[in-house]
C-alpha cells in the first residue's frame, strides 16, 4: 500500500458491515467510500455525514474481502518482509 493504513477501529467496522464515517487522512481513503470521507478538521462535515448516516439508516454492508489485506496473517508477511529487507 502506498500510504498508512487505515485505523483498525475503522477496518473492523467495515468488515462487520457497519457503516463509518471518517475525515480523509492517511490510508482512509483506500478503504472507506468517498461519500463517508470529509476534510480534515472539517467538523461541520463530519457531523452533517454522520447524521446523514444515522437518519438515512444506512444498510450494513460487511466487508470480508479486507481481511485480505489488513488481516493479521497479511500483517505479519508485510512486517516479515520489511524486517528481511533490514538485514
Amino acid at each position: 500500500m502506498g500510504s498508512i493504513d487505515p485505523p483498525l477501529t475503522i477496518v473492523e467496522s467495515l468488515i462487520l458491515g457497519t457503516p463509518v464515517a471518517s475525515y480523509d487522512t492517511g490510508g482512509i481513503k483506500e478503504v472507506l467510500d468517498e461519500n463517508n470521507l470529509v476534510p480534515y478538521q472539517d467538523y461541520v462535515a463530519y457531523a452533517k455525514t454522520a447524521s446523514e448516516i444515522l437518519r438515512d439508516h444506512a444498510p450494513r454492508k460487511p466487508r470480508p474481502d479486507l481481511l485480505a489485506t489488513f488481516g493479521s496473517e497479511n500483517a505479519a508477511k508485510r512486517f516479515e518482509h520489511i524486517y528481511q529487507e533490514l538485514i
